[in-house]
């Protein structure tokens, strides 16, 4: 029995460090603590150079007074090609555009066949390839709703159906302020 008590004194002694700092963890960041320059829920939404299929600049800041659906996309992502019938309607039910969808491309080469596509929302692309930096945007598709003062109001990752009658009526409160 005297013999483990130099184990069992050495067993503790090496565990002791562990033991602390276990009893005072490290400090969590806050959960929607901004970074600057990157978009997050219940801040302004960092402002983009974008450039239409035509060629024409556009800024984010451009879209203040409406609401804006800013949508990150890529041509080979089957999610993102899935929600773009969905996004087409959702834009024809706001014709005079109190409503802005505005589909970001992140490819570096922009697909021609997407220049001419027939939709009621403007396709961009990022030619300074800032956007998806300052969105945090690791996965698509990746859509921000920004409300008409340009605060990221919300955050939806991944494919949904934007014509849905509860998205219809989120956006709608949105534009009623």
């Amino acid at each position: 029995m005297l013999r483990l008590i130099p184990y069992l004194c050495a067993c503790l002694l090496a565990l002791a460090p562990h033991a602390m700092a276990a009893s005072n963890p490290a400090p969590k960041p806050a959960a929607n603590k901004a970074v600057a320059g990157v978009a997050v829920v219940g801040s302004p939404a960092p402002d983009l150079n974008l450039v239409t299929v035509r060629g024409e600049s556009r800024t984010l800041r451009q879209y203040r007074g409406k609401v804006v659906l800013l949508n990150f996309w890529a041509s080979w992502c089957p999610y993102c090609r899935e929600e773009m019938p969905s996004m087409d309607r959702l834009a024809k039910l706001f014709p005079r555009g109190e409503v802005v969808v505005l589909a970001v491309n992140v490819e570096k080469k922009f697909p021609d066949r997407y220049r001419t596509a027939p939709v009621a929302f403007e396709i961009l692309s990022d030619p300074l390839e800032q956007a998806q930096l300052r969105y945090g945007v690791r996965n698509l598709p990746d859509t921000f709703v920004i409300d008409r003062n340009g605060i990221v109001k919300d955050r939806v990752k991944g494919a949904i159906a934007w014509d849905d009658p509860t998205v219809i009526r989120y956006l709608q409160a949105l534009v009623r302020g």
